[in-house]
């Protein structure tokens, strides 16, 4: 009877933790995820990609971003991971933030 209690509790642990696996987010964004995500936006706006700089990748894997430089254009991207609908990129225009819009 006590083998049984300890592999009922043994079992119930072991399913807790593949479950916690698969629900618990975690951030899995490579650099090449986040240049394919700004490569996109660039592409919606008509801007060269060669002008994209290498990306800066946080230490927790959750963000990572570019500076974009040419066209008559300083931009920053960033590209935050979102675990359940995927990458989310926000753009800082600096010009319009300095100069306004």
């Amino acid at each position: 009877m006590r083998m049984l209690q300890i592999v009922s509790i043994g079992g119930a642990i072991g399913i807790a933790l593949i479950a916690y696996s698969f629900l618990s987010p975690s951030c899995d964004l490579t650099p090449e995820l986040a240049r394919n995500t700004v490569n996109e936006e660039l592409r919606l706006e008509h801007l060269d990609p060669r002008y994209l700089g290498p990306p800066d990748v946080d230490a927790s894997g959750c963000t990572c971003s570019f500076s974009y430089s040419g066209q008559g254009r300083e931009l920053e991207y960033i590209v935050l991971d979102d675990p359940i609908h995927g990458p989310k990129i926000s753009t800082w225009d600096k010009a319009k933030q300095l100069n306004g819009p």
